[in-house]
Parts: structure tokens; sequence; C-alpha cells
């Protein structure tokens, strides 16, 4: 069979018990018995929401008013009570008026406390562009330095130059010593004699001379690797000086930033509460 107030089919002995007491058609009464009589039961929390028999708090229950009544008697209870609901709305508007002062008081101090911090941030920011201003000058001064370090190296360079040239001088009297040597040789005994001593003191002479060359080398490759070492301190201390430099400019780039976002979001927040007081 078919339920006569839904059209769903099942048993009858199904419809008439079971499926009745769930049966969204199914026809009840008002709970608050009102001349409505029965209504559908899927209609009746609709029905409730517009039952003139219902018990509803007064409208102005916001402002102090405990009050409840039936939904038919609700306009008699307000219009009864306008001067009651005066004194309700204003007392509650005085509250509200006195937490809002004490929140924009409150405003007011978080605003100066605000301030200082910012004075204080600047503070800071004049301080550290003075120790950024004394890490640049100290950057110069390295560099400086620097440039001293590379013509000290230039003109150690210019002095092994000059050695060596010295020292092929020398290479190419040797050979012409040979060579008269070998042409007194030829002529006589006596002039070997004297050729051989000639040519000992020669050996003596270069000697002494690779010897001082040698010691020159040895001099000029120690003052040159001094040097080396002392330009790579001062590299080293010139991008240790720029770290420095670069770390104090991105910390005091982030504290400014920081310190914008917080002002910005500080005073969206303040506005959107004065409004949300005023609107309430």
């Amino acid at each position: 069979v078919k339920c006569e107030y839904c059209n769903t089919t099942g048993s009858y002995r199904w419809i008439s018990s079971s499926h009745e007491e769930e049966c969204p058609g199914y026809p009840v009464e008002c709970p608050n018995h009102c001349e409505t009589g029965h209504v559908r039961r899927e209609e009746i929390s609709v029905h409730l929401e517009e039952c003139p028999l219902a018990v509803v708090k007064c409208p102005y229950a916001v402002v102090g008013c405990d009050s409840v009544v039936r939904r038919r008697e609700k306009m008699d209870h307000v219009m009864g009570s306008v001067v009651q609901h005066m004194e309700y709305t204003m007392l509650t508007n005085q509250k509200e008026l006195t937490v809002l002062e004490k929140r924009l008081d409150a405003k007011d101090e978080e605003l100066e406390r605000v301030k200082r911090d910012l004075q204080d941030t600047k503070d800071r920011l004049g301080k550290k562009e003075i120790v950024v201003k004394s890490l640049e000058k100290s950057l110069q001064d390295a560099e400086d330095r620097l440039d001293v370090k590379e013509k000290a190296i230039t003109s150690i360079k210019q002095e092994l130059e000059v050695t060596r040239c010295v020292v092929k001088g020398n290479e190419e009297t040797i050979a012409e010593k040979g060579r008269e040597l070998d042409e007194v040789r030829k002529n006589s005994g006596k002039v070997q004699t004297q050729l051989k001593t000639a040519i000992d003191e020669k050996g003596r002479e270069l000697d002494e001379v690779r010897k001082n060359s040698e010691q020159v080398q040895t001099q000029l490759k120690a003052a040159i690797a001094e040097k080396g070492r002392e330009l790579d301190e001062v590299r080293k201390n010139s991008g240790k000086v720029q770290t420095q430099l670069k770390t104090a400019i991105a910390e005091k780039g982030r504290e400014i930033d920081q310190l914008r976002q917080n002002s910005v979001k500080f005073q969206t927040q303040l506005k959107t509460a004065i409004a949300r007081e005023l609107k309430n």
C-alpha cells in the first residue's frame, strides 16, 4: 500500500504502525496548541519559528530586559515597556561607552609605547650607522695598506730584474775571459801560468758573484713570501670587514622592515577596533 501522507509504499502493517511514527508528512499537533491545529511533521520546526503562542524573549533582552512573552504578545510588551526599555538601553550604552573609553585609553598607552619603541629603534639605528661608517673607514684603510703592499712588491720585482741583468752580465764577462784564456794558451806556458792565476781569480769572483746572487734571490723570495702573507692577511681582514658591514646593514634593514610592519599592523588593528566599537 501507499502512505497517504508521503506516498511511501510498503506493507499495510508497516505503513500503519512503524512508518507513521517517522513519516515526514504525518500531521502532528502544534506543541503550543495554537489555532493552526495540525501541521506536517517535516514542517513543525518551521511552524515553531512563526507560532503565535511560542514563548520568546523580549527584543530588548540584549540590553537587560528579562521578560518572556507569547510571540503574539511581544509587540504589546514592547509598546507597554518603552520607558523601561529606554532606561535599559541608556544604561547599556553608558556601560559600553565606559568600556570603549577604557579601551581607547589602553590603545593610547599602547600607541605611546610603540612611539617610544620607534624612537629607541631610531636611536639604535643611529648608533649602527656610526658603526657602519667606522667599518667603512677601516675598509678604506685596509685598501690603502693593500695598495702600499702592492707597490712594495712591484719594487721588489724591479730589483730582482736588475739583479738578473747583473748576473747575466757577469756570465757574459766570464765567457769573454774564457775566450781570452783559449787565446793565451796558444801563445806560451808563462802566459798559461798567468792565465791559470787569472782564471782562479775570476773563478773566485764568479763564485762570489753566484753566492751573492743566490743570497739576493733567497732574500728576495723571503721578502716576496712575507709580502704575500701580509697581502693575504689584508685581504682576509678586508673580506671580514665587508662581511661585518653587510651583516650590520642587513640586520638594520630587517629591524626597519619589522618595525614598519608592526607599525602598519598596529595602526590597522587600532582603526579596526575603533570602527568596531563606534559601530557597536
